[in-house]
């Protein structure tokens, strides 16, 4: 298992909000991100995080299977 974290700063150009694992070195800084849990993938953290924005995606680094756009 994986622990999960939320960008709360969506990306100016897609206005998507980023979901990373714990060891990404483009995890934001703590009081940019919110904790989602642990999870076995990413899948089962962007549905977490649906919950607290429109349009969560994975990010390209570290959870690409769950990113639409890299």
């Amino acid at each position: 298992m994986e622990i999960y974290y939320l960008s709360l700063k969506p990306k100016r150009d897609k206005g998507t909000n980023a979901v990373h694992k714990s060891s990404c070195r483009h995890l934001p800084r703590p009081k940019n991100r919110k904790h989602l849990g642990n999870f076995l993938n990413c899948k089962g953290a962007v549905r977490e995080a649906e919950k607290f924005v429109e349009k969560p995606n994975g990010c390209c680094y570290c959870s690409r299977l769950c990113n639409s756009s890299c």
